[in-house]
């Protein structure tokens, strides 16, 4: 198959990772892959290292119609057998050429609202052939909210590549870099800076465990993205509580490293 996958979002996150590990593993299968996202896009410049064709398409608005003829332009000269949305601009920019019956299939990565607009029920409902949500509570709330009939949405959990995570990790410059012993319990969270992660919660429950056990240690792996300020409001709980420093909480930025 000739896939198109699309991406509006500019930032690097999981939702853009697994685009390209999927791209990826459709490749070593034998399908053809191309990208297209936003020429300022971090998954553009990652997406170079990867076996798929890249179109920069500027996707700034929902409804934007030099962005639909750019998109209809490689649907013309590319020929994808089916389009993959990903994440609402695209979806919305790909309407046109599903009304025009050019299959698209949309994935949903994230949680949703318990109450959805009706803009955003329209698009799931009329914008795509199937939906692709990554857990059951997503469909459950496609399928009741957004009115999505259960024989459209398919259910596909992110996966893991055990040649990547496995437990023989060493784990000793990590702990090294931070100075953090080897016999301390090490606790962490990984995930791009944001409220609903629930990096605030991880955090709390940190200092109410160092209450009883000082010798745990916590680290959160990832860096804030657009306008949420939760980075700053991390920091500046952890400096009100250890004011001296030598933090026992570390917040260590983006990694590379993430095994």
């Amino acid at each position: 198959m000739r896939i198109l996958r699309t991406e509006s979002s500019r930032n690097w996150g999981g939702q853009e990772e697994r685009l390209l590990a999927e791209s990826e593993w459709l490749v070593r299968k034998g399908h053809s892959v191309a990208v297209a996202c936003d020429p300022e896009s971090a998954l553009l410049k990652h997406a170079k290292a990867f076996p798929v064709t890249c179109f920069p398409v500027r996707m700034r608005m929902s409804l934007d119609f030099l962005s639909i003829i750019s998109l209809a332009n490689i649907v013309r000269k590319w020929k994808p057998d089916v389009i993959h949305t990903t994440s609402p601009k695209d979806s919305w920019l790909c309407f046109a050429l599903h009304a025009f019956g050019i299959p698209v299939v949309r994935s949903r990565n994230t949680s949703l609202p318990a109450r959805m607009s009706a803009t955003r029920s329209f698009i799931y409902r009329h914008g795509c052939r199937r939906v692709i949500p990554t857990a059951g509570f997503i469909a459950d709330v496609l399928r009741i909210q957004s009115k999505v009939p259960a024989d459209r949405i398919d259910v596909i959990g992110v996966g893991v590549d055990t040649a990547v995570f496995h437990p023989g990790v060493d784990a000793t410059a990590f702990r090294k870099e931070f100075e953090i012993s080897s016999e301390a319990p090490l606790f962490g969270v990984v995930a791009m800076l944001r409220r609903e992660k629930g990096q605030m919660t991880f955090l709390h429950a940190a200092l109410e465990i160092l209450k009883t056990h000082p010798e745990y240690r916590f680290v959160m792996v990832g860096q804030g993205t657009g306008k949420s300020n939760i980075e700053q409001k991390l920091k500046d709980e952890i400096q009100a509580a250890f004011p001296n420093g030598n933090t026992p909480i570390i917040l260590t930025g983006f990694r590379q490293d993430i095994p």
